[in-house]
């Protein structure tokens, strides 16, 4: 039914949509970049370009993502895990979400 009169929105919880943090660290002469996985059933895919100046410059990296859980003593996490060893020139890295 059709109204012109306000309709409560009971019951309704409010949500939001953000990436999940990427963290970067340097371990020697390698690159860390972990950032969360969730459950680990989101599979994502790396790309790296050399240049930013050309939309066509990302290429699948040679790179694969691997899964590291660590456990605790009553929970666990599992992160995203992507070693690289630090090299000039520079590699430009993003990130994308293969599976929602």
């Amino acid at each position: 039914m059709l109204t012109n009169e306000l309709t409560p929105l009971i019951g309704l919880k409010s949500f939001r949509f953000q990436p999940a943090p990427i963290m970067f660290s340097q371990q020697g002469g390698q690159l860390v970049l972990r950032w969360s996985a969730g459950d680990g059933t989101v599979n994502y895919d790396l790309e790296e370009a050399s240049a930013l100046d050309r939309p066509d410059a990302w290429r699948p990296s040679s790179m694969r993502p691997v899964l590291d859980r660590q456990d605790f003593d009553s929970w666990w996490i599992v992160d995203w895990v992507v070693t690289n060893e630090l090299t000039r020139p520079a590699s430009f890295y993003r990130i994308r979400l293969l599976n929602p």
